[in-house]
């Protein structure tokens, strides 16, 4: 037969059909329903049916392992209606009151009052109380400190580890503080116009103002006024002198009482202990401690120990002197003073006679061939109220006619400098005109004159010296001398 079909392609029986027909019609259909339900037999408790394949009726019975909800508990922001599955009914409330002890994952959700089950948040009450750990999952609450205190880290405070303390400096800008060690404020006496910088800097002052300490020790005894010591060990002595300035290590380090000494320089003036010095350059005036001296240089003036009246300028200037009153402008300037007394030393490397010359004045080193200046003459005290003794000069002529002028060519000797190295002679073949030193020597030796005379300087036997403008009165006497023959042979006429 030829009937009709449903969507699972059975053939159904209708309306038309002869009755001797429907028996086998029904056959049929009931055959086709059987094979298309042959899938939904079978099956143990607890299984559920899954598709085999994409074909109608194509089932498969397999165990539940897909899951499912078998109930609800009502929380906070959830309520239920039905608990259990297989689709519970529930309510999620838009405003949550959550716990805050426990995890939550909210979305789009607006926390109204939360509250902590401990501490819960009416234990905060006051601004800055901090929310802080105390064990595993437990919350606890430190309470604010007090102005100036800092949050600590201690494992002794029970039960954060945490507390609020003072710093071991003192408050932030109430105090001098103290950071690594070291000092920063305003030192001893927390003086208003003071500035401290540095490990014990002004840590004894009590009464000083107007003092400024920078590095260790930097005025670290001082109770005295207007002080600038910067470098380490600066005026680290001084307790009552006032009025000082030391820049740089060991600067005035030893000095106690002394006043207005300004040195500057790593060791400048070091053991100094007078007052109104001025040491300014590395180890300026380093062994000076009493008298009143200026040395400007690395080095300058640096032997001096009590001389007194010393001027140094320029590197090395002074360096070995020991005695007072002398003064000496440029590098190494009178290097090789050392007991000489109220000298003048002025050029580069220019030297006295001898290391212990009196009452002179060099200008330049051995290689000057020149001295110039706009007059021919250099004036002297000649007055006759600060003289006595006055006789007629009895050396003339006769003196004049034992000199021995002569013409040569300087040939130098070398000489050492201060680190022991030769250095050739300043002035080799160099045509000149003159005296010999030992000519002159011999001459006035001869006569018994030479403490009157001066002809030679014989500071450094190793180097003579003539002083040929003091012929002049020589001269004079001798031409009066001819002058007087001259005149006797016009009256014999």
């Amino acid at each position: 037969m030829s009937n009709p079909t449903t969507p699972f392609s059975w053939q159904m029986p209708t309306a038309t059909d002869l009755v001797t027909d429907l028996p086998a019609d029904f056959e049929v259909f009931g055959q086709a329903v059987a094979t298309s339900m042959a899938d939904l037999l079978g099956g143990t408790t607890g299984q559920i049916l899954s598709k085999t394949s994409a074909t109608d009726m194509d089932f498969t019975w397999i165990a539940n392992d897909q899951g499912d909800i078998t109930g609800v508990t009502a929380g906070n922001g959830i309520s239920v209606t039905d608990p259990t599955g297989p689709v519970p009914t529930v309510a999620i409330n838009t405003a949550v009151t959550a716990d805050l002890t426990t995890a939550q994952t909210l979305t789009n959700k607006t926390l109204t009052s939360p509250v902590l089950t401990t501490p819960s948040i009416s234990n905060i009450n006051a601004k800055a109380d901090i929310l802080v750990g105390t064990a595993d999952n437990t919350l606890g609450i430190l309470s604010v400190g007090t102005n100036g205190q800092v949050l600590t880290a201690d494992s002794t405070v029970s039960p954060s580890g945490l507390k609020w303390a003072t710093p071991s400096g003192g408050s932030p800008f109430a105090a001098d503080i103290v950071v690594n060690s070291l000092t920063v404020g305003k030192g001893g006496g927390s003086i208003a116009t003071n500035t401290a910088l540095g490990i014990n800097a002004l840590v004894g002052n009590s009464t000083g103002v107007s003092v400024t300490a920078i590095g260790c020790q930097s005025l670290a005894a001082n109770t005295a006024n207007y002080q600038t010591a910067v470098g380490s060990n600066s005026l680290a002595a001084n307790t009552s002198g006032s009025e000082n300035v030391a820049v740089g290590f060991d600067s005035l380090k030893t000095q106690t009482g002394a006043n207005f000494n300004t040195a500057v320089g790593n060791s400048a003036g070091k053991v100094i202990t007078s007052s109104s010095n001025t040491a300014i350059g590395h180890q300026a005036l380093l062994t000076a401690t009493t008298g009143t001296n200026t040395a400007v240089g690395k080095n300058a003036g640096f032997s001096i120990v009590t001389g007194d009246g010393v001027t140094a300028v320029g590197k090395e200037c002074l360096r070995s002197v020991t005695g007072g009153n002398n003064t000496a402008i440029g590098n190494e300037a009178g290097y090789n003073l050392t007991t000489g007394t109220n000298n003048i030393i002025i050029g580069h490397n220019a030297q006295a006679a001898a290391v212990s010359s009196v009452d002179s004045v060099t200008f330049g080193n051995a290689g000057i061939s020149a001295i110039r200046c706009q007059t021919t003459t250099i004036s002297g005290l000649s007055d006759v109220r600060d003289k006595k003794d006055i006789e007629p000069l009895a050396v003339g002529l006769d003196f004049i006619n034992t000199l021995k002028p002569v013409t040569f060519n300087w040939n130098m000797r070398p000489t050492m400098d201060r680190d022991g190295n030769e250095v050739q002679g300043a002035k080799i073949d160099v045509p000149d005109t003159g005296f010999i030193a030992q000519d002159l020597v011999a001459a006035e030796d001869g006569i018994d004159f030479a403490s009157y005379l001066k002809l030679t300087l014989r500071d450094n036997p190793d180097k003579l010296e003539a002083t040929p403008g003091r012929l002049i009165p020589i001269l004079v006497k001798a031409i009066q001398d001819l002058s007087a023959k001259v005149a006797a042979l016009e009256a014999a006429q």
